[in-house]
């Protein structure tokens, strides 16, 4: 008992103690896509707040190939006021034995699992990110395993945790449907965007950046991982047709990781003749992705399921015109920057699509809104937000 008066003497005069789970950064092999850079992100500025509170990164693993990437992830935040611990006791202790995380992490205020999963605690306060629904509202877009994982897994972590926090009002929804736990137990803090991605002035350097990577000449971009719910399938279709039709100089740049069924997106850029029209990048350094913002004439992200939609934000915040699905956290997050469509609807994103690269008026306004709508975002106003959800836990 004794911990537990101590914990909540130090919450009354403001310090915390505070377990941040990074180790979703640490794998070796991990993507770097959405949930990575929220991880980094966010664990970045709440470091720089400070205010007192003592921060740990925290990671548990077993398998030892994966120590080489943990430390350089965890290398980047050196200087800042933190530890940084790495347990290597078996995951399965704490995910299907139940024991306690205490004994991996030590004594804390609280302990943020920050995907998706939050283990058992004992006597401090968990808090949970749950970023999408995917496996609840699209389960067959996802590989059969991973649902299952999270069936299990997310679903306890969801309603033993003291409080969730996702990144947008319809992942809410979602949570509070699928999951049934109150909508007072969910807190919505949007992504910030990386500081990287700006207007850049020098176009040489954009240029050669693409260059580097064999681009050249006009392009409509898409970003994202290469599975079913990006509706990569569809956009490659209707690029098809409009090539077909209107005769544009564009090629279209996949941009993206490969997730579950990305085969299918290769065959059907073969079925329809279009090797020289479509360029399918893989993974870009973070560092050379603004110059494929800035290079684009336009972005389109025509998802099926998004639970917030990262790479909107960053097209935007490079004034890039968005062309994006009317489903999901998009029209949310893009507000009026963008040009929406039915993702299922091949005429009207066909039309969109189109809209943007005949009109340059509209081109124009597109990329205004996009810059006035992109500073909305911030990942200092993300942190902020999210210790304030801290306080409120510990003090009850």
């Amino acid at each position: 008992m004794l911990f537990g008066v101590t914990c909540r003497l130090h919450a009354a005069v403001g310090y915390m103690r505070i377990i941040l789970d990074v180790t979703r950064n640490c794998l070796d092999g991990t993507e770097k896509a959405g949930v990575y850079w929220y991880i980094y992100h966010l664990a970045l500025r709440l470091l720089s707040l400070g205010d007192g509170h003592d921060f740990v990164l925290f990671a548990n693993f077993l398998k030892g190939r994966h120590l080489a990437e943990c430390r350089k992830f965890l290398s980047q935040f050196n200087g800042a006021r933190m530890e940084t611990k790495i347990s290597r006791i078996p995951p399965q202790v704490f995910r299907d034995w139940l024991v306690p995380i205490e004994l991996a992490a030590g004594k804390f205020d609280i302990f943020h699992g920050l995907d998706d999963l939050v283990p058992r605690v004992s006597r401090g306060k968990s808090v949970v990110t749950i970023h999408d629904m995917a496996y609840m509202r699209t389960p067959d877009s996802l590989r059969p395993e991973w649902v299952e994982f999270k069936k299990r897994h997310t679903t306890r972590s969801a309603r033993q945790a003291d409080k969730i926090v996702t990144v947008s009002e319809f992942s809410k929804k979602d949570i509070c449907t699928y999951l049934e736990v109150a909508e007072e137990k969910v807190a919505v803090i949007y992504h910030g965007i990386s500081p990287i991605y700006r207007m850049l002035e020098d176009r040489d350097a954009v240029a050669r950046t693409l260059q580097k990577h064999g681009i050249e000449g006009p392009y409509i971009l898409f970003v994202g991982t290469f599975q079913p719910n990006k509706n990569v399938e569809r956009l490659i279709e209707i690029f098809g047709s409009i090539k077909r039709d209107h005769r544009i100089p564009h090629r279209l740049v996949l941009v993206g990781a490969r997730g579950w069924f990305f085969n299918t997106i290769f065959r059907k850029i073969a079925q329809l003749n279009l090797e020289e029209s479509i360029k399918c990048m893989g993974y870009i350094p973070q560092e050379d992705m603004p110059s494929f913002y800035n290079g684009a004439d336009l972005f389109v992200l025509p998802s099926l399921l998004e639970g917030f939609g990262i790479p909107v934000i960053e097209a935007m915040a490079c004034g890039i015109p968005v062309v994006t699905s009317n489903a999901c956290s998009l029209p949310e997050i893009v507000g009026d920057a963008g040009l929406l469509f039915e993702p299922t609807n091949r005429e009207e994103m066909k039309k969109a699509l189109l809209a943007v690269l005949s009109d340059n008026a509209l081109s124009q306004a597109l990329r205004e809104r996009s810059l006035k709508r992109a500073h909305e975002f911030s990942w200092e106003t993300a942190a902020t937000k999210t210790m304030e959800v801290y306080k409120t836990v510990v003090n009850g």
